[in-house]
């Protein structure tokens, strides 16, 4: 035996006792079952649709003559088979294949094995059944539901306090959609379609603080969105302070796909929209058409998502449109606002905000929800005030202001002049008057009086209301201006009720009587004037006969303190006229006025009729000095005139219906004998009544 071969057998021969005295040091510490532990499970993850990855944790004193057991079932109680028994003490997962965990659930247990004396194997107790995330979906009206179970029945060591939801959309994009608490009762998920229609698949995970996750089976199907948005939530609509507009404000729509928001304005019950925002987070809209100032405004908003699919309509919320009026007679201001509707968690209460000139807002007062009325009693004449009115929710974190309303206040002033310019007669049944009023001034109506028989009769014939510029007039149509003179003024009422506010001068109409005179003449008769702040300076007498009104007065009076006025007119040139003459008069104005107007005043028309005038000659000689018989007649109507003649037989011999063509004694063209005739005269007056004569008349020869 050389030296080579002593000192292989050597080696050998301590490698031998070598593996001897560990045998024994194993023998002496693992006697029984109770001294090997079982892997601890960590994951199970489904990999695929064939394949299940298992990971654990290595058993407390594990040495290399440990090896593992893994068994499998498709129910909790069994019965469990052997998948394989894995040799290297260090592994650490276990990947089984040829399986479907996307069509049912798997169970797994583990044990540990020692190898021990005389070839008998030493086994661990059991470790907790592990089982798969079994991942289930129904989907109704758009939303998913999504159900799995735990992985074992209790908590496993390392496990993550969440489990996450996948969603792959588009294909191959998995993006975490939510995540539910470990701890959470029920292992439940609904997730709403957001998309308009295609594939979508889901899984779930659980992490493991040792380097693993626990992934469920894959479920997935075509999807589509068939969820409204949620109906929105309108915080607020304000009066924006920087553009002057409505600004309306609200929540972001809870949807997740929501697109954006399409904004109405509602107008007697009709919405119309008046403009759209995209941006699910966009929530504000100025409507630049708005104006606050001139009334209230009604909006409301509905969301729609990528698929347009629109919500119902949000509740209707108006700005606060305030007004303001002074109460002159009350020294104070008068704010009036309409209600603010549908504030989101209730109205809590209104503030006023006031500001004097060009100082700063301040809060003036505090008042309850249902007060749409304030009076601020707190003014001074000639300054200009500012509001507007705040509504504030409950939560104090609504707010809506109102439009801004400004006024100088300024006190009740009184008319400086109420001046009865004329009072003018205008046809039988129509007198006119003219006034100059400060209408600038603070009155609330203006009363015409008529005054009728010596002051023993006042009726007030017109309230009128709201005039424009100074000059004003009035017409009254319940008088008979042939039969008597009226007189008129006019008073103010102020806004306050003061019916003593200012009266006016007494005007009278003037009232023309004509009668008959003897000698052919004719007496006008009137009132004089009154009053002009000018005086009467004089009267025109106006006189129309069948020719119509002549062009110039006939007489021109001057006026005098006497309260009846007469005048005589001379007819007896105008005897050839008909006998009808009517008559007005005209006053006028003297300088002096105080207001700077010279006036006329007309009076009624009146006429006068004079009695028709007749002389018949009693006889008449062709060949002599009278050589034809004519009438001779005045006041008459020339159309309606018929002379005729007979003679002593009856017989017609002569006939004319011109009042300037006499009979010359003429029959047939041949001389008429002398003798007596009779004559006929038919006429008629300016009374248009008949008149007729009859008598004799001798033609001599």
């Amino acid at each position: 035996m050389n030296r080579r071969d002593i000192k292989y057998y050597s080696i050998t021969i301590v490698a031998f006792f070598l593996f001897v005295a560990t045998w024994f040091n194993s023998e002496a510490q693992i006697k029984n079952s109770k001294d090997i532990n079982p892997p601890e499970f960590h994951c199970v993850s489904i990999m695929d649709a064939n394949s299940i990855q298992l990971s654990w944790g290595l058993p407390e004193n594990v040495n290399n003559n440990y090896s593992y057991l893994l068994y499998v079932s498709y129910n909790l109680n069994g019965p469990y088979t052997k998948v394989d028994s894995i040799p290297y003490f260090q592994t650490r997962s276990y990947l089984h294949t040829g399986v479907s965990p996307y069509n049912s659930q798997y169970f797994y247990y583990m044990k540990s094995c020692s190898l021990a004396t005389k070839g008998k194997n030493i086994y661990s107790v059991t470790s907790d059944t592990l089982k798969t995330m079994f991942l289930d979906m129904t989907d109704k009206y758009g939303i998913d539901t999504l159900s799995w179970n735990s992985l074992s029945n209790k908590i496993i060591n390392g496990s993550n306090d969440w489990y996450y939801i996948y969603r792959e959309y588009p294909i191959g994009n998995w993006v975490v959609r939510d995540s539910i608490s470990l701890n959470s009762p029920l292992l439940l998920y609904l997730d709403t379609i957001d998309i308009c229609g295609d594939s979508l698949n889901y899984k779930i995970e659980l992490q493991n603080s040792f380097g693993c996750s626990s992934f469920s089976n894959i479920r997935g199907k075509y999807l589509a969105d068939q969820t409204n948005p949620h109906k929105p939530i309108i915080d607020y609509v304000t009066v924006d302070v920087n553009s002057g507009h409505n600004l309306i404000k609200w929540q972001p729509d809870q949807s997740t796909d929501t697109k954006g928001y399409i904004i109405y304005k509602n107008l007697n019950s009709v919405g119309t929209e008046i403009g759209s925002i995209i941006g699910r987070d966009s929530t504000s809209f100025i409507h630049w058409e708005s104006n606050p100032s001139l009334d209230k405004e009604t909006y409301n908003i509905i969301a729609f998502d990528s698929c347009n699919h629109q919500s119902a309509a949000s509740n209707d919320h108006n700005s606060i449109f305030l007004s303001i009026a002074p109460n002159r007679c009350e020294y104070s201001i008068e704010l009036s606002w309409n209600p603010y509707i549908n504030m989101e968690s209730g109205l809590k209460s209104y503030i006023i905000y006031k500001k004097t000139g060009f100082g700063q807002f301040i809060p003036f007062d505090t008042l309850s929800p249902d007060s749409t009325k304030f009076y601020d009693y707190n003014i001074i004449a000639d300054y200009t005030y500012t509001y507007y009115v705040k509504a504030i929710d409950n939560t104090g974190t609504r707010v809506s202001n109102s439009n801004w309303q400004s006024l100088t206040f300024s006190y009740p002033r009184k008319p400086n002049f109420n001046y009865l310019r004329k009072v003018t007669v205008k046809g039988d049944n129509k007198i006119e008057v003219y006034a100059y009023i400060d209408t600038t001034a603070y009155i609330s109506e203006y009363h015409l009086y008529r005054i009728e028989n010596n002051g023993k009769d006042t009726t007030m014939i017109q309230n009128l209301f709201h005039l424009t510029g100074t000059n004003v007039s009035f017409v009254d149509k319940s008088v008979s201006t042939n039969q008597k003179s009226y007189q008129y003024i006019i008073k103010l009422k102020d806004v306050c009720g003061d019916d003593e506010l200012l009266t006016s001068n007494l005007s009278s109409s003037i009232f023309l009587k004509a009668t008959m005179q003897s000698g052919m003449r004719n007496l006008l008769t009137w009132n004089k004037y009154q009053t002009w702040d000018g005086e009467v300076n004089h009267y025109n007498v106006y006189r129309k006969t069948e020719n119509g009104w002549d062009i110039f007065p006939i007489a021109t009076l001057i006026s005098d303190d006497s309260d009846t006025i007469n005048h005589i007119d001379d007819v007896s040139s105008l005897v050839d006229s008909d006998g009808q003459f009517s008559y007005y008069v005209e006053a006028i104005e003297g300088t002096g006025n105080t207001y700077g107007f010279t006036d006329t005043s007309s009076s009624n028309i009146t006429s006068v009729n004079q009695y028709p005038k007749l002389f018949v000659p009693n006889a008449f000689a062709p060949e002599g000095y009278n050589k034809i018989f004519l009438p001779i007649m005045g006041f008459i109507r020339p159309n309606d005139y018929l002379l005729q003649i007979y003679d002593r037989w009856g017989a017609l011999v002569f006939e004319t219906k011109d009042k300037y063509v006499g009979w010359d004694g003429q029959y047939k063209n041949s001389d008429a004998p002398k003798g007596v005739y009779v004559y006929l005269i038919k006429l008629k007056n300016a009374n248009n009544e008949i008149i007729e004569k009859h008598g004799t008349v001798t033609l001599i020869r």
